[in-house]
Order: C-alpha cells, then structure tokens, then sequence
C-alpha cells in the first residue's frame, strides 16, 4: 500500500496554500493589514465586506493562522457591526488607511446570519487549536450574535 497523496488531494491542498498567502499577504488591503473586498477602481472607494471575513476566518482557522484570522475579525467587526442593534453591516467603504467613510452601513440580518455561520465554522474548523481567550471571546460573540438575530 501506497502512501502517496492522489493528484487530486494534492491539487486541493496547492489550492488551500494559495489561498491563505492570499488572505495572510497577498490580498488586497488597507494600510490597517484589513483585506478590502476588492482593490478600488479609480473612482470608487475600496471597500471591507462580510463575504470576505467568511472567507478569511474559517481558512485562517483551519490553517492555524489563529492570530491574523483574530486581527481581521476584531477589523471587520470595528467597521461593519453596531453595537446598538447587535447586528452587522455587509460592507462599507473605507479609505486606503481602513477607515470608515461615509455614513455608517445599514445592518441586515443576512450579514449578521453570515457572520454567525463564519464564527461557528471557525472555531469547528480551529478545534482545541483556538487560543482559550480568542475561543471564549469568539463564543460569547457568537452567542450575542444568535441573540440579536432571534430579536430581529
């Protein structure tokens, strides 16, 4: 019996490697280190979008890159979640610094179920990996988030 990798496991695994160097260096970003949706046109703003925190945080996770997956998280969380309602924003413009601009994003509940789905598959993925503070910190999110989502 052989124990090589099938061509296939390792085409998924350049992928997956790829893909991290992607979110860890060579994604798009502000000066902040946030990794913007898309770089900007020369007409528009850049901007930070909760499609790509659901992206970076499970991969990061698995990956065990626990330390900048917490980095985008707590930078997402800064310009897309409110912390009157509970709730986050899909997206919002920001400056090549990471700053918001603009009027604060309107919350939606299907960013907020985004994020509730991107938070579970992260700590699942990590497993006893996480970091005890970052784990128990991203619960007890996690747990505020399902509650402002049964609120509405």
């Amino acid at each position: 019996m052989t124990s090589e990798a099938s061509p296939a496991a390792v085409g998924a695994v350049a992928e997956l490697e790829s893909l991290r160097w992607w979110l860890l260096r060579w994604g798009p970003r502000a000066d902040s280190g946030v990794i913007l949706a898309a770089g900007p046109a020369d007409d528009e703003a850049a901007s930070v979008d909760v499609a790509t925190l659901a992206v970076a945080l499970p991969v990061m996770a698995l990956t065990g890159d626990f330390a900048p997956a917490d980095m985008q998280y707590r930078m997402h969380r800064e310009l897309l979640w409110d912390e009157a309602t509970g709730m986050w924003a899909a997206s919002c413009s920001v400056d090549e610094h990471g700053a918001g601009i603009g009027s604060r994003p309107p919350v939606t509940q299907d960013a907020t179920a985004m994020v509730v789905e991107t938070l579970d598959k992260a700590l699942r993925l990590g497993g006893d990996a996480v970091p005890a503070e970052m784990r128990g910190r991203w619960a007890q999110q996690l747990a505020e988030l399902r509650d402002a989502l049964s609120r509405g």
